[in-house]
């Protein structure tokens, strides 16, 4: 230390030093002097400037309103934008909502509410909500049919004899087939499905099978083909 600060030094210690102090706060962090521990108490000093407690009583020294939120009315903010984040809370939205009447229900889950349509959306994507809506159609009377949220699948499930026999429902009379097979014992309603029939390779064997009345093993036989090798036992 040169000859001057020491003079300097010496020359406040016979003085009575300023504090470095929170006139509203009334919190006293140091004294003006030439050491190190002045810069850490002026540190401390504009720390505190910036902490919400100094901010309200700022405020309130001033004569400024409180900022409070009356609707949830939770606790005093320092700023105006810690308000409106609070605002925006989805909690306080849903008491807002209860407040004018105004509440976003899901139909699907009545117990739960929604705070706006974007909090809505959201809880449509939730598994919750999902698996809820995965099986909405479920049969009373058939416990072997397997809930599912097709509406088509369960029209045909109402529409079906095993249905109608577990739920006791009288069935009408499906209308008579006019093309029949004598040989495979079948019905159809069009003579193109009867044509197609006889064509294929089951038929080829019955008739093959009544007409030599015999065991017929049948090598290589397909649709394009008429017939394949027989040999007869």
């Amino acid at each position: 230390m040169s000859y001057g600060m020491k003079v300097q030094c010496h020359t406040m210690s016979y003085f009575p030093r300023e504090p470095i102090e929170c006139g509203i706060c009334n919190i006293v962090f140091g004294h003006f002097s030439n050491d190190v521990m002045m810069n850490d108490a002026i540190d401390k000093q504009l720390k505190h400037y910036d902490t919400d407690e100094h901010e309200i009583k700022r405020r309130a020294f001033v004569g400024a309103p409180p900022l409070i939120c009356k609707l949830c009315n939770t606790k005093e903010y320092a700023f105006q934008a810690q308000l409106d984040k609070h605002c925006q809370l989805r909690s306080h939205k849903k008491k807002e909502n209860i407040e004018n009447g105004t509440m976003i229900t899901c139909e699907v889950c009545p117990a739960f509410e929604a705070a706006d349509q974007i909090h809505l959306a959201e809880h449509k994507m939730t598994k919750a909500h999902l698996a809820k809506m995965r099986d909405p159609y479920k049969c009373e009377f058939c416990h072997w049919f397997k809930p599912t949220k097709d509406l088509t699948h369960w029209n045909v499930h109402l529409k079906s004899n095993a249905h109608a026999t577990s739920a006791g429902i009288c069935m009408p009379a499906k209308p008579k087939k006019p093309h029949h097979c004598e040989l495979c014992n079948r019905g159809f309603m069009r003579k193109a499905h009867l044509i197609t029939h006889n064509q294929s390779d089951k038929h080829q064997i019955k008739f093959l099978k009544s007409q030599m009345k015999t065991k017929v093993v049948v090598v290589g036989f397909s649709k394009k083909e008429k017939f394949g090798e027989t040999f007869q036992s």
